[in-house]
């Protein structure tokens, strides 16, 4: 799949995924920052949710570093995040995973 198809299907997966929706409660967190373009904010919210084994965060972080929003485009990074959470069962993950070339990229 072409970079950029991949990058809005990331992008498309995040807007979307119901498990990063519910954590946002009245919308005052990252999927919040996300919407309003602060993609930093998103990426700091999501980083602190990673960190402590929230998978839906992992994949939601990853598609920021794949596409370079908020953060330094980071292909590797954005790669072992979605390892990370396919590892810890995260479905999208694994989807996204399935979908790339057998080096992962």
């Amino acid at each position: 799949m072409p970079g950029i198809l991949r990058i809005l299907l990331v992008l498309l997966t995040m807007a979307t995924a119901g498990a990063v929706r519910a954590q946002d409660g009245e919308r005052g967190g990252a999927l919040a920052a996300f919407d309003a373009g602060d993609y930093a904010e998103a990426a700091r919210i999501w980083r602190q949710r990673a960190a402590a084994g929230d998978t839906a965060a992992m994949v939601a972080l990853a598609g920021l570093y794949e596409a370079g929003l908020g953060v330094p485009r980071d292909p590797d990074r954005a790669l072992a995040l979605y390892r990370a959470a396919a590892a810890a069962g995260d479905a999208t993950a694994r989807r996204i995973l399935e979908r790339r070339r057998p080096d992962g990229r």
